[in-house]
């Protein structure tokens, strides 16, 4: 099983967070994000929404530290 991080999974957490999403701003995020880490969270569940929320909450996590 494979998880893989897109740019509009840092659109839908911008979203989420009441940001204003532009697609060039998630691609800025998306380029410092540590993809490796969004996957090693979201393949802790073997539950397809639960990967979301998993991978979901780790971009938000690393967004948060960027700023």
């Amino acid at each position: 099983m494979a998880w893989e991080t897109v740019v509009e999974d840092v659109e839908m957490v911008i979203i989420s967070m009441g940001g204003e999403q532009t697609r060039e701003r998630a691609e800025k995020i998306f380029e410092r994000l540590n993809c490796q880490e969004v996957s090693k969270a979201a393949l802790q569940s073997t539950e397809f929404s639960d990967q979301v929320d998993n991978a979901y909450k780790e971009i938000k996590r690393q967004i948060t530290a960027q700023c």
